[in-house]
């Protein structure tokens, strides 16, 4: 079967409203990383090379930014382009662009209105994180800090959906709870699990 065609020269630009600080740029799905992206002359603008995409197969990017107080109400707080070219249809230099649009409320039942699909997302970067500081912390000797963390990586994994990954935490506690220790392999498949995201179902109950 024929592979979808490429979306190629990706650029991903992030361009900061006033007051707006960025902290992380990741690429989340279908495989984890955190990017490095340059800032343009105007001290507001990042981009990164996102290289290329397929056509039909999703990808999922993330930022996280410090924002501002400010009065309620919407207030456009980046705007978001790519550019690209997709050489099966001839296209070359096609930019889409989005506004990120906040709405700032002091009303608590608004406020706590989430998006379940970013949430979860963002989530698995926090299980790559939880995992990464069990590995230090066993590596230290710090086996009862080290399980905690571990189970607080394996109720998320559990919560987003990832069978795979919430049975390799799983076994790689119960050899930390016999052994004292975890293995290099068990290191390693749940540092690999965790780099490869699940799709997130926005309609999925358990979100």
């Amino acid at each position: 079967m024929p592979r979808a065609p490429l979306i190629t020269n990706v650029i991903l630009s992030l361009r900061l409203a006033d007051d707006v600080r960025l902290e992380e740029m990741h690429r989340i799905f279908p495989n984890s990383a955190k990017l490095q992206p340059g800032i343009e002359p105007d001290g507001k603008t990042y981009t990164v090379d996102v290289n290329s995409l397929r056509i039909k197969e999703s990808s999922c990017f993330g930022v996280k930014m410090v924002l501002p107080a400010r009065a309620g109400g919407p207030a456009t707080e980046a705007q978001v382009s790519l550019r690209y070219d997709v050489p099966n249809l001839e296209i070359e230099g096609h930019t889409e662009e989005c506004d990120v649009v906040v709405e700032y409320t002091a009303d608590r039942d608004l406020s706590g209105r989430i998006d379940r699909e970013v949430v979860n997302y963002f989530n698995q970067l926090n299980v790559e994180s939880l995992i990464n500081e069990a590995i230090q912390e066993t590596r230290a000797g710090n086996v009862a800090a080290a399980t905690k963390i571990l189970t607080q990586a394996q109720m998320l994994t559990q919560k987003i959906g990832n069978v795979a990954l919430t049975r390799s935490i799983g076994q790689a506690s119960e050899e930390l709870n016999e052994k004292g220790a975890m293995s290099s392999g068990a290191m390693k498949t749940m540092r690999v699990g965790a780099s490869h995201t699940v799709k997130i179902d926005d309609s999925d109950p358990r979100q």
